[in-house]
């Protein structure tokens, strides 16, 4: 397999500039609108430029959004929203609340996660979720091309990301292979692809 860049400090100002117009998660928006009973208080992780959490917000969300990037700051100041709070840190310097969240959004970011650290998360995401709750994120595959000897990141078997939302019914459980660019090749210009292998998940908790 060849080897992809992992960018493992990639500073991501200059990707959320390029992709400011690009619109929310479609997979998201399925979530709320079809899956989401209460419309409660919303945690998104690596909110990024904030395209998922003003959709949040206008769906009647209040939402805490996660991101250490100062330029996601920057965005929620100019949002200027009351039902917004950016906690502006790495999501595992956050203290999850048990039982608080009507919706955990988390797309494209658990994957960076090395295990143990990501095993740690994932069980408190769980917890912060109420009865009814619903999570909505992604996470990469075995074959998809950051998985190599040198990475950090956690690639997961769809067997087990079913364990892992045991006590959870699984709504939506999408496998995708394809190739296209990454963040560090878009921002860079080069445009280069990789293999990607991803897994889509919306679950409610029990």
């Amino acid at each position: 397999m060849e080897h992809v860049p992992q960018n493992e400090d990639f500073d991501w100002k200059d990707y959320y500039e390029q992709v400011v117009g690009d619109s929310h998660s479609r997979s998201l928006e399925k979530a709320v609108t079809t899956f989401c009973k209460e419309k409660g208080v919303a945690l998104d992780i690596g909110a990024g430029n904030l395209r998922d959490s003003k959709f949040l917000l206008n769906e009647g969300f209040t939402v805490i959004a996660i991101d250490p990037s100062p330029r996601s700051l920057e965005y929620a100041h100019a949002l200027n929203n009351p039902s917004l709070e950016l906690i502006n840190d790495m999501v595992g310097g956050y203290n999850f609340p048990n039982n608080v969240f009507t919706l955990v959004n988390a797309q494209g970011i658990l994957f960076h996660l090395p295990q143990p650290r990501f095993d740690d998360i994932l069980q408190k995401i769980k917890i912060s979720l109420k009865s009814g709750g619903v999570f909505c994120g992604d996470f990469l595959g075995v074959n998809d091309d950051w998985n190599n000897s040198e990475s950090k990141k956690t690639f997961l078997e769809k067997e087990q990301i079913e364990k892992i939302f045991d006590g959870f019914d699984i709504k939506v459980l999408k496998e995708t292979e394809n190739n296209s660019t990454y963040a560090a090749s878009v921002v860079n210009g080069t445009n280069d692809t990789k293999h990607w292998h991803w897994f889509k998940i919306i679950a409610v908790k029990k």
